[in-house]
């Protein structure tokens, strides 16, 4: 987790048999070293259990100050919570007046059957991505400029009756949905969710006042012929041509020339779409100059603006066809992970974990390293093991990730995990900021000792066994990471948090994320929020299997106290450097909280 070095270090792991292919050929008896006779003496909550907390995200999107004191608590009291996508919105404005536009606007034309077509698209994201697929060696150049998030969200099929119908909706004089349940709008949060664009820095703004040609040959490599050029725009059709295929030999200049015109051909199809949706403003080009100034500007407040802008135009005078980032308009209902991408990933695991066992075995873990195909912090021949097997994968920052382990069957599955990943890396931050926010700490600083952090994936199977009360499917303990995002991948129940000296048992709602409080935000809070101590059990019939993902904080991260948190009561808990608490966790068995109380300072 720490890069190849660190890794053939830490988080070695001594090879055990593999359980799923035991549960099969065993008649009742396991080794001794499955069995758990402590689990007799312990108390679980079985009629008697507590509510479990359940957060709204969408009522924290909007700032929802009930919402917002039910995540603190959750997080203070119980180091867990279940994260729910249901919609909440604020009430329509009483006084109509407001609406002053209505006899212009859109709706009021339908209403009176003046207008009945459908609006006509003028994104062009599905033709680039035919057209250019992305060279993997300006791959690096699109990440540090910021814009690799959109280009991974891919083409997503436009529904145009549903953009029509929300464009009808839209009230210039409000910039908000006005929708049966009430009132809603896109918000910069969204933007910088949904779309991974940064949202704070200097503004995207320039002249289009200069000379196209001499700017091409400098930042492009090629000048454009006269019927590539319209007024101060740019064909995109040209651009691909000309900038998608660099040389097999090409050096650094002309592979930063490609991915400028890679981005600037993304800008043009996707975020600022012209009427036309054939060209792109040469006003970008300037600001791609370079990259790592590029990646501070606050792309997506002007996306943003853009978006209003076009949705303004369109609901108003006849419009025809709206332009803009029309994939922001449809995802708006969308917070969380997409659905389609948690489906896909859940069937793509269970299509792994029925594989053969050869080929799983395949990706079996080495005994050294974390990833692969096996269970991890088995450090002994003597240690109790867990009824489970286990599929781990670091999958981002994206240099990190070690191929070889990563399955092609079933065929989609790298494809899904990437998508998956950077699906929850949106999530995680988001929360992030909002437990920053709550604990009265600038919420971008919290976040940024994320920023190109760690997300490791931990797909597990746990077969059944008929004296289910005997085993234990993983080893109690609390995550060491900052925060972790665990799934149910079927409808069987196993997840149980020890809350008072008692295991309580969760059961998630469908589709809902568990989220856990790792021992990583523990320390930074100074104790305020709590990681949760938690296990799993099997089940005598039914195999179950969950995929959880861990979001760690990235190199050169000080673990430690945040300062502002320790100026009534002092640290509670030791600062070392994120690469020396990593030599705390990967060298130790999985036993309780024991990791993050190694952490703690005498009193």
């Amino acid at each position: 987790m720490v890069g190849e070095e660190m890794s053939r270090e830490l988080g070695g792991s001594l090879p055990v048999a593999n359980v799923q292919a035991l549960a099969s050929s065993c008649s009742g008896d396991i080794p001794l070293r499955y069995l758990r006779p402590e689990l007799q003496s312990e108390e679980v909550l079985m009629d008697d259990t507590p509510q479990i907390p359940t957060i709204d995200i969408r009522k924290l999107m909007v700032d929802d100050d009930d919402e917002m004191g039910k995540l603190h608590s959750a997080c203070k009291e119980w180091g867990f919570f279940q994260m729910a996508f249901s919609g909440i919105h604020d009430a329509d404005p009483s006084d109509t007046s407001v609406l002053s536009l209505q006899d212009r606007h859109r709706s009021h034309l339908v209403d009176t059957e003046q207008l009945k077509e459908i609006l006509r698209p003028r994104q062009q994201m599905r033709a680039f991505m035919t057209m250019w697929r992305m060279d993997i060696r300006i791959q690096p150049y699109v990440i540090r400029a910021g814009f690799h998030g959109i280009y991974r969200l891919g083409h997503i099929a436009i529904d145009w009756p549903l953009i029509t119908s929300l464009v009808e909706r839209w009230r210039p004089e409000t910039h908000t949905f006005h929708v049966p349940v009430g009132e809603m709008t896109i918000t910069l949060q969204d933007v910088a969710i949904l779309l991974g664009l940064r949202i704070h820095g200097p503004a995207v703004t320039g002249t289009c006042v200069f000379d196209v040609v001499p700017l091409c040959a400098e930042l492009l490599g090629v000048i454009p012929p006269d019927d590539a050029i319209r007024g101060a725009t740019i064909s995109l059709r040209w651009l691909c041509i000309q900038l998608s295929t660099p040389a097999p030999d090409a050096d650094e200049v002309t592979l930063e020339r490609s991915a400028r015109g890679f981005i600037l051909a993304l800008i043009g199809s996707f975020l600022f779409v012209n009427k036309k949706g054939t060209h792109v403003p040469m006003c970008f080009l300037p600001l791609l100059r370079d990259f790592t100034i590029t990646a501070t500007y606050s792309w997506g407040s002007a996306v943003l603006a853009h978006t209003y802008r076009e949705l303004c135009r369109a609901s108003l005078d006849r419009s025809r066809g709206i332009s803009g980032c029309i994939t922001l308009i449809q995802l708006i209902n969308h917070d969380g992970v997409a659905e389609e991408v948690m489906e896909k990933m859940k069937a793509d695991v269970q299509e792994f974990f029925k594989l053969p066992l050869k080929e799983k075995n395949a990706y079996a873990k080495q005994p050294t390293g974390v990833d692969g195909y096996g269970q991890n912090f088995v450090l002994s021949e003597e240690q109790k093991l867990d009824w489970a097997d286990r599929f781990f994968l670091q999958t981002l920052p994206i240099p990190e990730r070690k191929m070889r382990f990563w399955p092609q069957q079933p065929t989609s599955f790298r494809e899904t995990l990437d998508k998956y990943s950077l699906e929850l890396v949106k999530v995680s931050k988001c929360l992030l900021k909002l437990m920053a926010k709550n604990l009265a700490i600038n919420p971008e600083q919290f976040a940024n000792m994320f920023e190109d952090g760690r997300l490791s994936l931990r797909m597990n199977y746990y077969p059944p066994y008929e004296q289910a009360s005997k085993v234990l499917g993983l080893t109690p303990h609390s995550d060491f990471g900052g925060l972790t995002l665990l799934v149910q991948v079927n409808e069987v129940q196993g997840l149980q948090v020890k809350r008072n000296g008692k295991w309580i048992p969760i059961r998630p709602l469908p589709g809902a994320f568990i989220v856990n409080i790792g021992d990583v935000v523990e320390i930074l809070s100074n104790g305020e929020y709590k990681s949760i101590e938690h296990r799993a059990v099997v089940d005598p019939e039914k195999e179950r299997l969950s995929i959880a993902a861990f979001y760690s904080p990235c190199d050169g991260t000080i673990i430690g106290p945040l300062p502002e948190l320790t100026k009534e009561n002092g640290p509670k808990y030791k600062s070392v450097s994120r690469e020396e608490y990593l030599k705390y966790v990967l060298t130790r068995k999985l036993d309780g909280k024991s990791s993050v109380n190694l952490m703690k300072l005498e009193s």
